[in-house]
C-alpha cells in the first residue's frame, strides 16, 4: 500500500507540474502539491514526505525542461526551485508532526501507560466485537481474569517502582506468549485480563499453565513472592453484555482467592454448536 501511494502521489506532483506549465503563472498551482505530500507522509512517513518534497520542488523544473529543452538553460527557474523546496519541506515536516501526534494520542487513549496493555475501554471494545463474532459463527470465546497474589507486599518491601517493574514485566512475557489475536488487558492496579477468541476450554487451559509457569519462574528469578489467581470462562453463548462475562470471570478468580489464592479455576457456558443441533 505504501510503496503504491508513493507511486500515486509521484503522479499527481508531476501533473500539477505539467498543469502549472501550461497555465502559466495566473494560476498558483503550488497548493495543489500539498495532496501528494499528505499522501505520502500518511501511508510512508517523514522519509518518503521528505522524498516527495524534493519531487514536487523539482517537477516544474522538469516540466519546462520537458516542454522546451532547447530552452533550457542557466536562466531556468532553479532559484524558484530551491525556495519552493524549502517551503514544502517545512510543510511535509509539519505534516508528519501532526500525524504522528494524532497517532501517539489515539495510541494513549486505547493504551495502559505504564505497560503497554490495553487499557479497560480498549479490552471492552475488543470484546464486545468479539461477542458478535461469536454469535454469529458459533464458535468458543474464553476471558481470563488474572490477580498477582501478594503485590502489596511487593510495593510496601521493594517499592513502587520494583512493583512497576512487575507489572511491565508480566505484560511482556504475555505478549511474547500469547498468540496474536489474544487481546491482553490491564484492567485495574494488578488485576490482568486476556481475551483469547476462538479458542475451547481445554486449548485455553494448555495456554493458560504454560503462561502461568513461565511468569511463576520469572517471578521467582527476581524473587519476588508473586503468584497468580486465576479465574477463566469459555462460552458458546455469551450474554451481549461484555461487563457480564468480565463479571463471571472476576467471580472465579475471586473464588481463587478464598480458597487459598495460586491457583486456576474455570467454568464453561453454554455447548458447541453441533453437539446443540445434535440433540
Amino acid at each position: 500500500m505504501a510503496w503504491a501511494m508513493t507511486g500515486v502521489s509521484v503522479a499527481i506532483a508531476v501533473a500539477v507540474a505539467m498543469l502549472g506549465r501550461l497555465v502559466g503563472g495566473d494560476v498558483p498551482v503550488e497548493l495543489f502539491y500539498l495532496a501528494p505530500i499528505g499522501l505520502s507522509v500518511w501511508f510512508g512517513g517523514r522519509s518518503t514526505g521528505v522524498a516527495l518534497a524534493l519531487v514536487c520542488a523539482a517537477a516544474p523544473v522538469f516540466a519546462d525542461w520537458w516542454s522546451n529543452p532547447e530552452g533550457f538553460g542557466p536562466n531556468s527557474p532553479f532559484l524558484s526551485a530551491a525556495i519552493r523546496l524549502a517551503a514544502l519541506l517545512a510543510v511535509a515536516i509539519v505534516l508528519w508532526r501532526i500525524l504522528d501526534a494524532l497517532r501517539r494520542e489515539t495510541a494513549l487513549a486505547h493504551t495502559d501507560v505504564l505497560t503497554g496493555a490495553a487499557n479497560r475501554r480498549s479490552f471492552f471494545e475488543a470484546l464486545g466485537v468479539e461477542i458478535q463474532r461469536v454469535r454469529r459463527t458459533g464458535s468458543p470465546l474464553t476471558l481470563a481474569y488474572i490477580d498477582l497474589d501478594n503485590f502489596k507486599y511487593v510495593n510496601d518491601t521493594f517499592g513502587h517502582k520494583a512493583g512497576d517493574s512487575v507489572l511491565r514485566l508480566i505484560v511482556e512475557i504475555k505478549q511474547k506468549h500469547a498468540r496474536v489475536v489474544d487481546t491482553i488487558a490491564r484492567l485495574g492496579g494488578d488485576e490482568f485480563a486476556l481475551l483469547m477468541p476462538e479458542t475451547d476450554h481445554d486449548g485455553a487451559m494448555a495456554g493458560l499453565e504454560h503462561l502461568r509457569d513461565v511468569l511463576l519462574d520469572a517471578m521467582k528469578t527476581r524473587h519476588f513472592p508473586v503468584t497468580f489467581s486465576i479465574g477463566v470462562v469459555t462460552y458458546y453463548t455469551p450474554p451481549s453484555d461484555p461487563d457480564e462475562i468480565v463479571g463471571k470471570a472476576d467471580s472465579l478468580m475471586y473464588a481463587v482467592k478464598e480458597a487459598g489464592k495460586a491457583d486456576i479455576i474455570s467454568e464453561v457456558i453454554g455447548e458447541p454448536a453441533i453437539a446443540r443441533s445434535s440433540e
